[in-house]
């Protein structure tokens, strides 16, 4: 018997031959896209298992194609694709980071009570609660309470809300946790490991003699000037 083996991995980009692009996805991404568009009942939303040659000792892996639709014959004749136009790649990655609707979020209905949170602080605009996973004791999550992905999309108005609010519930940790600093994490995107798809910022406190908190340790490396400079002047002119 064959050892299985796995011949495209994640973020391989792929075709069909007839041309169909698709992007090779982890069984993560997989598993929440198909959890948000409610396991593919959404007519033209189903995504397909990637498949090849000889499948009984070859792993099959998902692919998203780019018209989101499910085709078993296409899906087990793909061909790996290394010269894709960017909008296709672009238009495959924007269905994998699509926003989150209200009623899926499930912070939007913590903040209906919908599901229960052990709420810190409330006031029109921001919801705030503890971290059921947290990284150390008073782990604190900020919401805005009008849906929005991710800092791209949050309106001013409301991060402003979000952050003044913070400054109130950091105080709240130092009278109670006596913390010897707090780390305040706040990610965009699931390439750098975003699960909710609703804007929240993370208070992490750090109680003196606890290990060093992740997020806020890092090996300092000098980089490379000139790369450094241009890349500030290419965000300083956008």
């Amino acid at each position: 018997m064959e050892t299985k083996k796995r011949l495209f991995e994640p973020g391989d980009m792929v075709a069909t031959f007839t041309g169909q692009a698709g992007m090779v996805i982890s069984e993560e991404i997989y598993s929440n896209i198909r959890n948000r568009l409610k396991e593919g009942r959404r007519p033209g939303h189903y995504f397909a298992p990637g498949c090849c040659q000889n499948p009984d000792y070859v792993i099959q892996v998902p692919v998203l194609f780019e018209d989101k639709t499910w085709d078993v014959m296409r899906a087990m004749n793909i061909k790996r694709a290394t010269n894709l136009p960017e909008e296709k790649t672009s238009h495959i990655q924007s269905i994998i980071d699509e926003e989150e609707t209200m009623e899926d979020c499930i912070f939007c209905k913590i903040i209906k009570g919908v599901i229960p949170s052990f709420k810190v602080y409330e006031d029109d605009k921001v919801f705030a609660f503890e971290d059921i996973s947290p990284i150390s004791e008073g782990h604190t999550l900020l919401i805005p309470k009008t849906h929005a992905q991710d800092l791209w999309e949050i309106p001013d108005e409301d991060l402003a809300a979000v952050h003044l609010a913070s400054k109130k519930i950091i105080q709240a940790i130092k009278i109670v946790l006596n913390p010897t600093g707090v780390a305040c994490l706040q990610l965009n995107g699931r390439g750098v490991n975003q699960v909710v798809m609703h804007y929240h910022l993370h208070l992490i406190p750090r109680i003196a003699g606890a290990p060093a908190i992740p997020v806020s340790t890092w090996e300092l490396k000098e980089g490379d000037m000139e790369a450094i400079k241009l890349t500030a002047e290419k965000i300083a002119g956008a």
